[in-house]
Protein backbone atom coordinates (compact mmCIF):
# COMPACT_ATOMS: atom_id res chain seq x y z
CA UNK A 1 0.00 0.00 0.00
CA UNK A 2 1.36 3.39 -1.00
CA UNK A 3 0.49 6.36 1.21
CA UNK A 4 1.43 10.01 1.11
CA UNK A 5 1.60 11.63 4.52
CA UNK A 6 1.19 15.40 4.56
CA UNK A 7 4.15 17.00 6.36
CA UNK A 8 3.66 20.27 8.19
CA UNK A 9 6.14 22.26 6.11
CA UNK A 10 9.32 21.96 4.10
CA UNK A 11 11.44 18.89 3.61
CA UNK A 12 11.36 15.64 5.51
CA UNK A 13 14.88 14.70 6.61
CA UNK A 14 14.26 11.45 8.46
CA UNK A 15 11.49 8.97 9.30
CA UNK A 16 11.31 5.99 11.65
CA UNK A 17 8.74 3.75 13.31
CA UNK A 18 8.30 3.32 17.05
CA UNK A 19 9.33 -0.11 18.41
CA UNK A 20 5.69 -1.28 18.53
CA UNK A 21 5.12 -0.08 14.95
CA UNK A 22 2.16 2.12 15.91
CA UNK A 23 3.80 5.54 15.52
CA UNK A 24 5.77 7.14 12.70
CA UNK A 25 8.16 9.97 13.53
CA UNK A 26 9.15 12.42 10.79
CA UNK A 27 11.76 15.15 11.22
CA UNK A 28 12.45 18.35 9.33
CA UNK A 29 13.36 21.99 9.73
CA UNK A 30 12.71 22.85 13.40
CA UNK A 31 10.01 20.17 13.46
CA UNK A 32 9.33 16.64 14.68
CA UNK A 33 5.90 15.21 13.88
CA UNK A 34 4.34 11.97 15.11
CA UNK A 35 1.68 10.12 13.09
CA UNK A 36 -0.53 7.16 13.93
CA UNK A 37 0.32 4.29 11.60
CA UNK A 38 -2.61 3.26 9.41
CA UNK A 39 -4.74 6.37 9.70
CA UNK A 40 -1.61 8.55 9.36
CA UNK A 41 -3.31 11.09 11.61
CA UNK A 42 -0.98 13.66 13.19
CA UNK A 43 -0.96 12.78 16.90
CA UNK A 44 1.70 15.17 18.23
CA UNK A 45 4.36 17.56 17.02
CA UNK A 46 7.00 19.88 18.31
CA UNK A 47 7.69 22.96 16.24
CA UNK A 48 8.76 26.58 16.52
CA UNK A 49 9.61 26.47 20.23
CA UNK A 50 12.51 28.69 21.37
CA UNK A 51 14.67 25.67 22.26
CA UNK A 52 13.90 24.07 18.92
CA UNK A 53 14.61 27.25 16.94
CA UNK A 54 18.07 27.37 18.48
CA UNK A 55 18.36 23.64 17.79
CA UNK A 56 17.80 24.10 14.05
CA UNK A 57 16.99 21.29 11.65
CA UNK A 58 16.28 17.86 13.11
CA UNK A 59 18.27 15.56 10.85
CA UNK A 60 17.82 12.19 12.51
CA UNK A 61 16.26 10.41 15.45
CA UNK A 62 15.22 7.23 17.17
CA UNK A 63 12.76 5.97 19.73
CA UNK A 64 13.82 4.46 23.03
CA UNK A 65 13.20 0.69 23.15
CA UNK A 66 10.02 1.17 25.23
CA UNK A 67 8.77 3.82 22.75
CA UNK A 68 8.18 6.37 25.52
CA UNK A 69 10.74 8.89 24.24
CA UNK A 70 12.05 10.08 20.88
CA UNK A 71 15.59 11.43 20.66
CA UNK A 72 16.42 13.69 17.74
CA UNK A 73 19.81 14.83 16.49
CA UNK A 74 20.21 18.28 15.06
CA UNK A 75 22.19 20.45 12.72
CA UNK A 76 23.51 22.57 15.58
CA UNK A 77 25.11 19.60 17.34
CA UNK A 78 22.57 18.92 20.08
CA UNK A 79 20.11 16.17 20.83
CA UNK A 80 16.53 16.73 21.96
CA UNK A 81 14.40 14.34 24.00
CA UNK A 82 10.68 14.47 23.17
CA UNK A 83 7.59 12.76 24.56
CA UNK A 84 5.99 11.35 21.37
CA UNK A 85 2.50 11.25 22.93
CA UNK A 86 2.32 14.91 23.98
CA UNK A 87 5.01 16.39 21.75
CA UNK A 88 6.58 18.03 24.82
CA UNK A 89 10.29 18.76 24.75
CA UNK A 90 11.74 16.99 27.78
CA UNK A 91 15.40 17.91 27.48
CA UNK A 92 18.00 19.48 25.22
CA UNK A 93 21.46 17.92 25.33
CA UNK A 94 24.39 19.84 23.77
CA UNK A 95 26.75 17.12 22.60
CA UNK A 96 28.72 18.11 19.50
CA UNK A 97 30.25 21.11 17.74
CA UNK A 98 28.94 19.94 14.37
CA UNK A 99 25.75 18.49 12.92
CA UNK A 100 24.60 15.15 14.30
CA UNK A 101 24.28 12.53 11.57
CA UNK A 102 22.73 9.70 13.59
CA UNK A 103 21.58 8.74 17.09
CA UNK A 104 21.17 5.29 18.62
CA UNK A 105 19.75 4.04 21.91
CA UNK A 106 21.04 0.80 23.42
CA UNK A 107 18.62 -2.10 23.71
CA UNK A 108 18.26 -1.64 27.46
CA UNK A 109 17.58 2.09 26.98
CA UNK A 110 20.34 3.23 29.33
CA UNK A 111 22.68 4.88 26.82
CA UNK A 112 22.35 7.18 23.85
CA UNK A 113 25.07 7.32 21.21
CA UNK A 114 25.46 9.99 18.54
CA UNK A 115 27.72 10.52 15.55
CA UNK A 116 28.64 13.93 14.21
CA UNK A 117 30.72 15.64 11.58
CA UNK A 118 32.90 17.04 14.36
CA UNK A 119 34.61 13.62 14.89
Amino acid sequence: EETQIPFQRGEVFFVCFSPDGKTLAATGSQLVAFHQVGSWRLTAKIANQPDLQEFGDVWCGTFTPDGKLFIGGGFEGAMIVIDPVSGNLRKRLPTHKGPIKTVFVTGDGTRVLSASWDQ
